[in-house]
């Protein structure tokens, strides 16, 4: 998987765990900028210091994408 050019910007939701944080850190490894969101402000914010630390970018979203009122 390579980046587009310098300005790709992969947006990927659910990075809290599991695929949705693999799919994270790969795709900024790939030279993406990355905008992750995640119910879990902590792990969100875990995965994008990870990123930065290792020299990539990524925007951090605490975000609920469940329809309003719908409950697992």
């Amino acid at each position: 998987m390579a980046a587009m050019d310098k300005a790709a910007v992969a947006v990927i939701a659910g990075v809290g765990e599991g695929l949705g944080f693999a799919l994270g850190k790969r795709f900024a490894q790939a030279g993406f900028n990355v905008a992750l969101t995640a119910r879990n402000a902590e792990r969100l914010a875990r995965l994008a210091g990870e990123i930065q630390k290792a020299g990539g970018k990524a925007f951090a979203a605490p975000t609920e994408l469940r329809p309003f009122g719908e409950k697992f």
